[in-house]
């Protein structure tokens, strides 16, 4: 997989975990072998009056759409010790910003117990036509973002309402049989997990209510 999962996934959730893990014994975790749902063509990215930048009130992550896909911009905090950015020419601290670090440009910091504390953000496309993700719509205002693990997809459901978006994660306990109503595409075990891969055919996703899927209740970002 590419970088952005890496720091999407490291810091999720950051945003969000993508496949559920248990670590207790005789666990399942599932995941799908085509992109939901089954009878919607992939799309670039989502209705153009729902472009702009997404930020919780935290500000910990944020959503960037535009007619280019969707964006994750996540903030990645290092540090630095006073002693080596008096000791290096590389280095220089003026009035609160760090030169040195990024190139041709400064960032805010912070000195603490003798270290300079920074943030760098760092901007990935998450669905679009350069990633091997699919965004497939729903309605007007759903859609669901299948991200591709080790060649299967696993699902988030998003959610505009006005100036809100909601990211739904999927989410589920490992004893539940609503994936039952599926075909299923293939599975295996290791010593602790059952992996469940299911294939819903078009006739299975018509008859099956697609909120019926377990996603977590949601984080909101705000316009």
């Amino acid at each position: 997989m590419k970088n952005y999962f890496w720091s999407f996934r490291y810091n999720i959730l950051v945003l969000f975990t993508l496949v559920i893990s248990h670590s207790n014994f005789g666990q399942i975790s599932y995941d799908f072998s085509i992109p939901l749902p089954p009878s919607q063509e992939a799309v670039q990215t989502v209705n153009e009056n729902y472009f702009g930048t997404y930020s919780t009130e935290e500000g910990e992550s944020v959503y960037e759409i535009n007619t280019l896909g969707i964006w994750i911009i996540s903030t990645v905090y290092n540090s630095i010790s006073k002693e080596t950015v008096r000791e290096s020419s590389q280095y220089t601290v003026r009035n609160g910003f760090l030169f040195g670090v990024l190139k041709n440009d400064s960032i805010p910091c912070v000195l603490d117990n003798d270290r300079y504390y920074f943030g760098i953000k760092n901007k990935e496309l998450m669905v679009g036509n350069q990633t091997e993700n699919k965004l497939k719509k729903i309605s007007n205002n759903k859609y669901i973002i299948n991200f591709i693990e080790n060649d299967k997809f696993v699902p988030i459901l998003i959610i505009f309402k006005g100036k809100t978006l909601t990211v739904h994660q999927f989410d589920y306990d490992s004893s539940t049989e609503i994936f039952n109503a599926f075909e299923l595409f293939g599975r295996h075990k290791t010593d602790q997990m059952e992996y469940v891969t299911l294939t819903p055919n078009v006739k299975e996703w018509r008859k099956f209510d697609y909120e019926k899927l377990i996603f977590d209740k949601g984080k909101n970002y705000y316009l």
